[in-house]
């Protein structure tokens, strides 16, 4: 969706994962799981933009890919957020966007992403309950991130939305909302659809040729 980005076309795409899997930033070192024994059950694997470590169970994934042109990274990053935040207070779940502050104690990047703190991250009560991540390439912009809905078994340490109001949102509900925020918020009009053939079959190269490899996941 990267590549198709670069070519004029935009895509938001949403999603979740089966069974539990824990994430790794990109310079993150694998033997660096062995930090945390709750996910040793899960599957691994590596992802391409950088960041802590991020276990993928009760909640929603989404990306964004679009072209670069004269884009502003840092306020697209920020109006995203700001977009959830409205949906999320419209489902009575109160966040605001995390900012540095200097009586802000330095962060020791913790392995699990949801325990650092990075400004525009968005939190309820001091909890991060959702970030996300950038990549460029070749013209084109990915922003994909995650938003915890419940807490997970294989990372019990973190909070999440239900935990922190007592709001059990459902994918779906989230999901609609939210792309009717950004219709509001944006002026423009999404599309509904499938990765046509072309993209399909991308995907599985790329799945071939890096992905799946272990030298991919164990690279650091």
């Amino acid at each position: 969706l990267l590549e198709t980005a670069a070519t004029g076309i935009p895509t938001l795409r949403f999603y979740q994962w089966q069974p539990a899997t824990l994430s790794l930033g990109y310079f993150q070192p694998l033997d660096d799981r062995n930090q945390h024994p709750a996910s040793h059950s899960c599957p691994v694997v590596r992802r391409s933009s950088g960041g802590g470590a991020i276990l993928h169970d009760h909640e929603l994934t989404y990306s964004f890919s679009c072209p670069l042109d004269d884009l502003d990274t840092q306020q697209f990053y920020q109006e995203v957020h700001l977009s959830l935040r409205a949906v999320l207070d419209y489902f009575d779940v109160n966040t605001e966007l995390w900012e540095q502050r200097n009586g802000n104690p330095g962060q020791e990047n913790p392995f699990l992403c949801f325990l650092r703190r990075t400004p525009g991250d968005l939190v309820t009560g001091g909890v991060k309950v959702a970030g996300s991540a950038q990549r460029r390439r070749r013209g084109a912009l990915l922003q994909h991130g995650s938003i915890l809905l419940e807490t997970s078994s294989h990372a019990p340490q973190l909070s999440s939305i239900r935990e922190e109001s007592g709001v059990q949102l459902q994918f779906s509900e989230l999901l609609d909302q939210w792309c009717q925020q950004l219709i509001l918020s944006w002026n423009i009009e999404f599309q509904s659809s499938q990765l046509c053939a072309v993209e399909m079959e991308r995907a599985r190269q790329i799945e071939a040729e890096k992905y799946s490899l272990s030298a991919w996941t164990e690279c650091r």
